[in-house]
């Protein structure tokens, strides 16, 4: 019931700011040079922001999602032609937040909606390797294009809005698809879609923007509960998260670190929430490990508690704050009876 308040709040907040963004002007956040200071929507003063931060955000994304799924194998030249070009794309689109600059921007996104239902018409759907590279490759795009959104004059968003809206309900569709041949490895890229809205709200928090960490968050809140679903259904898929949850312990104490206590409290406190759900879900399935592997659920413990110290070591010099919600849930693993 907390959570489907917290959610329609979540939701309204969000109506009514983008609304107050919209008809107050402020979303033009970049002007013509390469870096400007950013009047955030919150009202804090603003920062020095260079655009190339705002052109590695693919690159940051496209890491994350190597990084969780290694290499993938298969022979498809169109797949891989046409998401090669969806990637051009997308960074072009990047360079041209401006809004005088609009037009040429819509004229990117045009384009990139055009090769994208090719990309989608080349896919063969029997196959989870390919069905995996292509919900990591959509993974990593929405979470490049949902930021960037909220920084474009309001007819560039009404262009991208509908791309972003069919990138996650093909995403979805995909997901589940793959999480019928191979719920392991739907659960990895699971892991990878949570990490990147974390590392998102880290984003938002360096640049001293609560009202985007309130955006990413809502992300959140809407894939948890997608996530829970899948979940629920398959043993495998909440094993898979038993195993590899670990990732997710760096990217929460990033969006920590830069989500400080000199932003809004209750924000931090849904965050601080966020984390703390996805921990008990993941020891409940390290649980469900030990009933079928004790062995090797011990070890999966033991490598966290270890990199729960690094991260304690890591973070020494960061806020108190930090180094209190490792101290926490590093305890809670010691106390993790396998």
């Amino acid at each position: 019931m907390l959570k489907n308040i917290l959610t329609s709040a979540v939701a309204v907040l969000i109506v009514g700011v983008t609304t107050l963004i919209i008809t107050t002007g402020r979303l033009n956040l970049f002007k013509n040079s390469t870096e400007e200071v950013l009047d955030n929507i919150d009202g804090t003063p603003g920062v020095v922001v260079n655009l190339s931060q705002i052109e590695s955000l693919f690159n940051e994304n496209k890491n994350i999602a190597s990084n969780v799924l290694g290499e993938i194998s298969f022979s498809n030249d169109k797949l891989l032609k046409y998401t090669n070009e969806n990637e051009a794309l997308l960074k072009k689109a990047l360079k041209y937040p401006n809004d005088n600059d609009r037009e040429i921007l819509i004229g990117i996104i045009k384009d990139y909606d055009s090769v994208l239902e090719k990309t989608f018409g080349a896919l063969d759907e029997s196959s989870h390797q390919q069905l995996a590279y292509t919900i990591g490759l959509t993974n990593s795009h929405i979470l490049t294009w949902a930021p960037y959104f909220y920084y474009l004059h309001s007819q560039s968003k009404a262009i991208l809005s509908p791309t972003i809206k069919d990138l996650k309900e093909k995403n979805q569709e995909l997901s589940e698809k793959l999480f019928g041949l191979d719920s392991s490895l739907s659960s990895k890229l699971a892991v990878q879609r949570f990490k990147l809205i974390f590392e998102d709200i880290a984003r938002s928090g360096r640049r001293r923007n609560s009202d985007f960490v309130r955006f990413s968050y809502a992300d959140y809140t809407q894939y948890k509960t997608f996530f829970d679903a899948l979940a629920q259904k398959n043993l495998d898929f909440r094993l898979e998260f038993a195993k590899g949850g670990y990732i997710l312990f760096d990217s929460f104490y990033n969006m920590h670190r830069d989500v400080d206590p000199t932003h809004n409290e209750e924000v931090r406190g849904w965050l601080n929430a966020a984390r703390l759900e996805l921990i008990k879900k993941h020891q409940e399935s390290l649980l469900e490990l030990g009933s079928k592997n004790k062995e090797e659920a011990k070890m999966v413990r033991d490598s966290i508690i270890k990199i729960l110290n690094e991260q304690l070591e890591l973070r020494k010099d960061e806020h108190i704050e930090v180094r209190t919600f490792i101290q926490r849930d590093l305890s809670s693993y010691i106390k993790v009876a396998l």
